[in-house]
């Protein structure tokens, strides 16, 4: 003899149709209002091929609601941030990235990091330091600029110091220290390379604190010593926004957002 089925058991499955049909409803129903929107937007035809466009997609998310609610989530899901595959230029870690500006224009960029035991002298804005130890007007070439940096950078027609600066201290006054790092930057690299590229300064400014966990165990972004090659571009293309694009989204690299400027001019 079977055992009586209680009767919470029988409820169950007549609830879970009922929660898949009231979200079929309310997925339908908004739909409805946005086909009205759309046509009141567009007008005539238009609006009404619009809003019959995004009727169709928002019917085949009401489909999934109904038949596969565990899908959903996926649906509206953020892309995750992609890991650039480094290279090793002498001691210096580097990022090839693409990026396009507003127009769709291409630029392709070399990010030149150097490892963590080289920064910025805290508060200075024309000495580095390795391992706390000051390096000195003597070293600079051989330090920043060995025979690898060289070679990856004799291409570039256009090469970008970063100045950056850390998070201690006012905005208005990192700011500038940021800007006069770069510089320094631009004018080391005036020296060391032959050819001279067009050099430009990118002021990052202040670094934030609410980005510290991006920091790497091989580099650190808050006082960092950074140049970028531009190692291809669409004529016209407009670098700043290119360069934007390129850094946005990256797991093992800061988006400009992280930082409090973003000011791209030229040095020469």
């Amino acid at each position: 003899m079977s055992e009586p089925v209680p009767p919470q058991a029988g409820l169950r499955p007549k609830r879970q149709r009922l929660r898949r049909l009231w979200r079929a409803w309310s997925w339908y129903n908004r739909a409805h209002h946005g086909y009205g929107w759309f046509g009141w937007l567009l007008g005539g035809k238009a609006g009404a091929v619009v809003g019959v466009t995004a009727l169709t997609g928002l019917a085949g998310v009401t489909a999934v609601a109904v038949t596969k609610p565990d899908l959903l989530p996926s649906l509206f899901a953020r892309p995750q941030p992609s890991v650039v595959i480094t290279q090793k230029w002498d001691d210096s870690l580097v990022f090839p990235i693409d990026g396009t500006d507003k127009a769709g224009r291409k630029a392709a960029f070399d990010v030149v990091v150097k490892t963590r035991d080289i920064t910025w002298v805290q508060g200075s804005a024309d000495q580095l330091a390795r391992n706390g130890q000051a390096i000195s007007d003597a070293e600079i070439a051989t330090q920043l600029f060995g025979p690898e940096v060289r070679q990856g950078l004799a291409h570039s027609v256009d090469v970008i110091a970063v100045g950056a600066a850390s998070q201690e201290g006012t905005e208005p006054e990192e700011t500038a220290r940021a800007e006069r790092r770069g510089r320094t930057t631009g004018a080391w690299l005036a020296r060391a390379l032959s050819p001279q590229p067009h050099i430009w300064v990118l002021n990052l400014g202040q670094f934030r604190s609410s980005c510290a966990a991006s920091q790497g165990n091989s580099t650190s972004w808050e006082r960092p010593f950074i140049i970028i090659s531009v190692r291809q571009q669409d004529p016209g293309v407009d670098l700043g926004e290119a360069l934007q694009s390129a850094m946005a989204g990256k797991a093992n690299l800061p988006s400009t957002q992280c930082y409090s400027r973003y000011d791209l001019s030229k040095l020469n």
